[in-house]
């Protein structure tokens, strides 16, 4: 990542700031352990690392978890994550 990219939020953060999976900004500055993105619908967000844990359905324990910082690169979007987003803009 780097200042300027676009990216998109990967996980339900504050659905009333607007700040949920799917939502898309722009990377405006980096902090020790947060990433400043400014989102389309205006706001501007510090995203901190998302402890991310795969259970264990059988034995209801902890099978694997990562931490990261809930974004992915958003140049270009798949038709499978795009269903049902409201685009401003598309160039097929």
């Amino acid at each position: 990542l780097k200042v300027a990219c676009p990216v998109m939020l990967v996980r339900n953060l504050d659905q009333d700031a607007g700040l949920v999976n799917g939502a898309r900004g722009k990377v405006e500055g980096f902090a020790p352990e947060a990433i400043s993105v400014k989102f389309d619908n205006g706001q501007v967000a510090k995203i901190s690392l998302f402890l991310f844990t795969k259970f264990n359905a059988q034995s209801r324990s902890v099978a694997a978890s990562r931490q990261q910082f809930p974004l992915v690169l958003a140049y270009a979007l798949t038709i499978h994550k795009a269903q049902g987003l409201e685009l401003p803009a598309v160039e097929v």
